[in-house]
């Protein structure tokens, strides 16, 4: 069974980079740094995330390294 939550970690936390405008590299690396200890606790949903933050190629390419790409859905 996966868990959903992930998203309620990691949506607000990359909202409030994009809020701080912090680096690119900075702002790639805090959310690589995150999604992957949420995907080891199950985290299932986060292409929904991924789909949020599309216009964000930092924080594509940290869900990409992550094994995550956006479907054709998303975009």
């Amino acid at each position: 069974m996966g868990w959903a939550s992930g998203g309620e970690v990691f949506d607000p936390v990359a909202n409030a980079l994009i809020q701080l405008n912090v680096p690119g590299h900075v702002l790639y690396m805090i959310c690589w740094t995150l999604i992957g200890p949420l995907q080891e606790r199950g985290w299932d949903t986060e292409g929904e995330s991924l789909g949020e933050f599309l216009d964000y190629p930092e924080i594509v390419a940290a869900f990409a390294a992550c094994g995550v790409e956006p479907n054709e859905e998303e975009g």
